[in-house]
């Protein structure tokens, strides 16, 4: 079952990946997300999700042509980090592995700190700006924001392949990859993989807009090796390309009792206002020095 990320969700998202496993012998349901109850702004219920991808879980269990016993999840960025986990927690009877795809083990608010800081950083924003937009997103109004995906991770214990890309921009990956091997270790699941791909984005694509190589080749071999390839020697549980990780994905200072939803986005409105106009206003009201004759 695939398992949209953050945002709309159409299965034709997800063909390329569907017709792939085809081809491999391997079943794929796609289904287009939920539009009620769902919002990426405002409102991400988690665990509505992962109802929603329990029920894929079962109708392809009811199928003459797919083993029962083998079902298991796919899910990118929001499905992988904080969607397929819950799904997997709530099932192990029904989930046979789960695979994560770009999946911050991070809350939302510190997924979302780090990306925006991470970003203008790139783009060669002032520190205190960027420290002022850091604060506002510690702003409250969304109560997702604050979902803890480490203690779904600790009641996971099916076999697990987490997948990353080098150059994600959207996702702290060193961190993520670190958390998701303590969480899994404080479970006693030690049937998981972590494979990094040089190169490739949150997407696992890379320049030429395919899939990174090795990458459908990895999940397909994976699964059709269950279980033996759940559990590697130690030394082959985490393996691919080095990953690099400048910043620490933080949760934001603490919001203060007024701050709301409304507020951020005001908030971040101004903010970007005054980057936008502080060049123009540069250039149409230049500073110069007293004249000492006056």
């Amino acid at each position: 079952v695939l398992v949209h990320g953050a945002g709309p969700g159409r299965r034709s998202d997800l063909i390329k990946l569907a017709e792939h496993s085809a081809r491999a012998g391997i079943v794929a349901l796609a289904y287009d997300k939920r539009t009620v109850g769902y919002s990426a702004a405002t409102n991400r219920d988690f665990g509505l999700l992962a109802d929603d991808a329990l029920a894929a879980v079962r109708l392809l269990r009811q199928r003459d042509d797919v083993d029962p016993a083998q079902v298991g999840l796919w899910g990118i960025s929001e499905g992988g980090g904080w969607v397929v986990p819950i799904a997997a927690s709530r099932a192990p009877d029904e989930v046979a592995f789960a695979i994560l795809v770009s999946g911050p083990m991070v809350s939302p608010r510190e997924q979302l700190t780090w990306w925006v800081e991470t970003g203008m950083a790139r783009l060669g924003t002032p520190k205190g700006l960027r420290e002022a937009a850091a604060k506002a997103l510690g702003m409250g109004g969304f109560d997702y924001i604050h979902h803890d995906p480490l203690p779904v991770l600790e009641r996971v214990s099916q076999p697990l392949l987490a997948i990353y890309g080098t150059q994600d921009r959207f996702v702290p990956v060193v961190q993520s990859s670190r958390e998701l091997e303590a969480a899994l270790g404080r479970a006693g699941n030690r049937s998981y993989v972590i494979r990094f791909f040089a190169g490739a984005d949150h997407g696992l694509l890379v320049d030429d807009g395919g899939f990174a190589p090795g990458y459908l080749r990895t999940m397909v071999g994976w699964v059709e090796g269950l279980p033996a390839t759940a559990e590697p020697p130690p030394d082959e549980r985490i393996a691919g390309a080095t990953p690099a990780q400048r910043y620490a994905a933080d949760a934001p200072p603490a919001p203060p009792p007024y701050a709301t939803g409304t507020a951020l986005a005001i908030g971040y409105g101004l903010a970007a206002l005054g980057f936008l106009a502080g060049p123009v206003a540069a250039r149409r009201f230049p500073l110069r020095p007293p004249d000492p004759r006056r």
